[in-house]
């Protein structure tokens, strides 16, 4: 945050040299909103109650602020939401109480299901990003939710649905999928793929189907994956089958496993919109992703016009 408000303070000195102070109360009123998101995530560190308090007085103001510039940390917008929906359900009999909690959490979980079909088919990557910073309070807020009413009914003594227990795991699993994507800008949307299918390989699968299948695990798991991604992964799969085998070495799996991630990190560029968000997405998977991967394929020097034509070292690897 202290770099964004840095950077924000070097944009308004631009405008000044530009004469365009017509633009600079804008930027120093998103300055301004920093900030104050800044000391509200520092007070929730102490006192996470006391800092949802705050923003359920200002809810409409801070759930747009995030959803814009997502400034406030998404526990905080989660604990504020659960906190205002609980107000609205504590003077109801218990067991109304409780299926009041679990509609508003279904209504989140489908609100949430919305935003992601609107993006998952974007031609922005970015949009995939917005989406996962978009729906986490929602998942967050859906959780607790969920978890106040299982602890009424297990007070009343009712038995606990199947659906409400199966909701719960899936609320939670999408939360995770959420902080995974925004914390490593998406990379393991393509490593999942990868680690799962060579765990399966590893239990005698052949590498085309295990492929496949992790793909479309990847697809029913994450709520924001790419069909974009999925539609690449088909058309590779089916280049696949028609150049190689599986080879046998472990040292040989793992290269080819390096290729397959190095031929998506250059396919992710071209088949999304936003170049400059790709570019930054795939320096930070050679980075930091493929741990298992990376010692075992070097990329050639040159560039590949048709990247495909990769897959041909597979016929080397038998």
């Amino acid at each position: 945050m202290l770099s964004a408000v840095q950077s924000l303070q070097h944009v308004i000195e631009i405008y000044k040299q530009e004469n365009r102070v017509d633009a600079i109360p804008a930027t120093d009123g998103l300055i301004q909103i920093v900030l104050h998101a800044a000391k509200l995530n520092l007070l929730a560190l102490n006192n996470k109650d006391y800092a949802a308090a705050i923003v359920i007085a200002q809810m409409d103001s801070w759930l747009s602020t995030h959803t814009s510039y997502a400034v406030l940390h998404y526990s905080i917008l989660a604990r504020a939401c659960a906190r205002q929906i609980f107000g609205e359900g504590h003077n109801l009999p218990s067991l109304e109480a409780a299926n009041f909690y679990k509609d508003k959490a279904y209504e989140l979980l489908d609100r949430a299901d919305e935003i992601n079909q609107t993006h998952y088919t974007s031609e922005y990557y970015s949009h995939i990003l917005i989406a996962a910073n978009q729906t986490l309070p929602l998942y967050s807020t859906s959780l607790r939710l969920l978890g106040w009413s299982k602890e009424l009914y297990q007070s009343l003594d009712i038995d606990i649905s199947q659906d409400l227990i199966k909701e719960i795991g899936v609320a939670e699993e999408c939360r995770v999928a959420c902080i995974e994507t925004l914390s490593t800008a998406g990379v393991f949307q393509i490593d999942q793929v990868l680690n799962i299918a060579l765990l399966n390989i590893q239990l005698g699968e052949p590498l085309s189907s295990a492929l496949q299948k992790s793909s479309r695990d990847a697809c029913a798991r994450i709520p924001h994956y790419p069909v974009r991604l999925r539609k690449e992964w088909q058309q590779l799969l089916e280049r696949l089958d028609e150049l190689c085998h599986l080879p046998c070495g472990e040292d040989q799996r793992l290269r080819m496993f390096a290729m397959l991630a190095y031929i998506m990190q250059e396919r992710i560029k071209e088949i999304f919109n936003d170049k400059h968000v790709l570019e930054a997405v795939v320096a930070h998977q050679r980075r930091s992703g493929f741990p298992l991967y990376q010692n075992y394929y070097t990329p050639p020097l040159n560039p590949v016009n048709d990247i495909y034509s990769l897959l041909l070292e597979f016929s080397t690897l038998r």
